[in-house]
């Protein structure tokens, strides 16, 4: 469960960093909106592309993480499973050995014959 818990911190990260990033693009889309020159248009442009582009990453990773969470959770669900049956393996052969007792305590207790 650690790393699951380790995937959802990285998870909880990055959707901090994307907020960040959103907030940051419409900063930025806002400024370019009020730019007075096409130099300063571009310029905005260029740093808005470039938080686009870490925005685009950090989704990404965000993605994998979401796909690492979903395969540990399925592990763990898998373990689980197999965990029951081995208990109620245990739980037959303690009844088999239980009843193998009852015999052989039950032989021992049989007269003996000789011939």
């Amino acid at each position: 469960m650690e790393k699951k818990k380790k995937a959802e911190m990285i998870e909880a990260e990055l959707a901090e960093k994307e907020k960040m990033l959103e907030a940051s693009i419409r900063d930025i889309d806002q400024k370019e909106h009020k730019a007075s020159t096409s130099a300063k248009v571009h310029e905005y442009e260029t740093e808005r592309w470039n938080k686009d582009k870490e925005l685009r990453d950090i989704e990404q990773q965000t993605w994998k993480s979401e796909e690492e969470i979903a395969e540990i959770l399925k592990l763990v669900d898998d373990i689980q499973k197999k965990s029951q049956d081995v208990l109620v393996l245990e739980k037959s052969t303690n009844q088999k050995i239980t009843e193998l007792n009852a015999l052989i305590q039950a032989a021992k207790d049989l007269p003996m014959t000789t011939n």
